[in-house]
């Protein structure tokens, strides 16, 4: 069985990949990044057919995710809006269960032997809730109020949905952990699932999308909803001043006045690297490689005064800091990744073992294979923004030029008018601006 084992896995498709890291992922969407940043969206579509090719099978969810992305940043909404929905697809097929459980199904069992690259990416439900998010953004560029809407209210659900779920989840496994003899509590502190986690308090809480759906309910001319919404996106984000301006301004009625949202998209959200640290189970140690994120000042995101409107410089405060999402969603997911590598362990030991009683150099072999699967899984998206900053004010109607401190050229020129809402997303990134935009929602009357 042994040798049939190590002989079988040997002709998988992409076998090298499930025992050293030759993943290109990273490398595929650093090039892609470059290009947008550089102004040079033409070769975006090589890149795109290098990454789809690269991904496969097991990654197609988050090919579907960076194209969305990169496609949405180089300016092609209609083809990135087809990524997100094929990726909602996908996403709607397994609620991210095999992300956060361990099931018995053959590639859950592959894993085992393994490691984590051969299961298909479930993804994270950070990364479901902002696709739903960014979908939204696309509609509204569009001028589809209503799909827009329907985006935010999956978000939502589906933020609902972690809410509920996830901590549940990771304490299960954090359970069946201790039962297999591992206690987290002596773990490193950042591989320790009950390490207290910046804010937010699980990764599903999204304070933008309550703002967002808010803003919409709000142009649709449903006030009650809408003050629900920004209520909510105080909750997450007690303070806020632009949620709490624009709570404020459901009540105020102010002739020749206009409101302008400005969202900023700053920078590239954290990658995963490679981290091992040594376990004890029973009387033998044993070396595990985890994803693993490095040490950030994740926890300062500070406002922003780097735009200007005509003579004013609104100051634009952190909403949603991804660069903390994606640490918790690491420490919500660890619970798991731990009970597999425990459970992995304990495979291979009974597959050397076997092969070590069948043949010396079979035993060998098998030995080989077990440090050569050794290799985390670093799979993410990683064309997200590190943070995204708001600011909601209300100005006299008029055309007002837009500068940034990247350049004091105006980028473009931005009509305020009262009976619409106006809302300006700049993108940057790598010291240039990705990406700017104005749309005017007309205001239900």
């Amino acid at each position: 069985m042994a040798a049939s084992a190590i002989l079988g896995l040997s002709g998988c498709r992409n076998v090298a990949g499930l025992f050293v890291p030759v993943d290109y992922h990273s490398e595929v969407v650093s090039e892609g990044k470059s290009i947008l940043a550089g102004g040079q969206t033409g070769g975006l579509d090589r890149v795109l057919e290098r990454l789809e090719r690269q991904s496969g099978t097991r990654s197609r969810l988050l090919y579907l995710l960076e194209a969305g992305r990169l496609l949405e940043l180089g300016g092609e909404i209609a083809a990135s809006s087809r990524m997100y929905a094929e990726a909602e697809d996908l996403f709607d097929e397994d609620l991210l269960r095999a992300t956060l459980t361990v099931r018995g199904s053959a590639a859950q069992v592959a894993s085992l032997a393994t490691n984590d690259k051969a299961l298909a990416y479930r993804g994270q439900l950070y990364e479901r809730v902002l696709l739903h998010s960014f979908q939204a953004m696309n509609d509204l560029e569009t001028g589809d109020v209503a799909e827009a809407r329907i985006a935010l209210n999956k978000g939502l659900r589906d933020m609902r949905w972690g809410s509920d779920t996830i901590e549940k989840l990771a304490r299960d496994n954090t359970t069946r952990l201790e039962r297999e003899g591992v206690d987290t509590g002596e773990l490193p502190p950042l591989l320790n699932p009950s390490y207290p986690a910046a804010n937010p308090e699980q990764s599903s809480d999204n304070p933008l999308l309550y703002y967002l759906s808010g803003l919409v309910h709000e142009v649709s001319g449903d006030v009650d909803r809408a003050a629900i919404d920004y209520r909510n996106a105080l909750a997450h984000a007690p303070g806020s001043p632009p949620v709490e301006h624009a709570l404020e301004s459901l009540d105020a009625e102010e002739p020749d006045q206009a409101r302008l949202v400005l969202i900023h998209e700053s920078d590239w959200v954290s990658r995963k690297i490679p981290f091992s640290f040594p376990v004890f189970l029973g009387d033998r140690s044993y070396t595990l490689s985890f994803p693993y994120y490095p040490d950030s000042p994740y926890y300062a995101a500070y406002p922003e005064q780097f735009m200007q409107i005509g003579s004013r410089t609104p100051t634009l405060y952190p909403l949603l800091n991804l660069d903390a999402v994606v640490r918790r969603a690491h420490e919500e997911a660890l619970p798991a990744i731990l009970l597999r590598q425990v459970l992995r362990i304990a495979a291979k030991q009974e597959l050397q073992a076997e092969a070590e009683e069948a043949d010396p150099w079979l035993g060998f072999a098998a030995s080989v294979y077990s440090i050569l699967s050794d290799s985390p899984d670093l799979r993410s998206w990683q064309s997200l923004p590190s943070v995204i900053s708001v600011s909601d004010s209300t100005l006299p109607e008029g055309t007002y030029p837009l500068r940034t401190g990247f350049n004091d050229r105006p980028v473009l020129d931005i009509h305020l008018q009262s009976d619409t809402l106006t809302l300006v997303r700049l993108v940057t990134a790598q010291g240039a601006v990705i990406k700017v935009e104005s749309f005017s929602l007309p205001l239900y009357k």
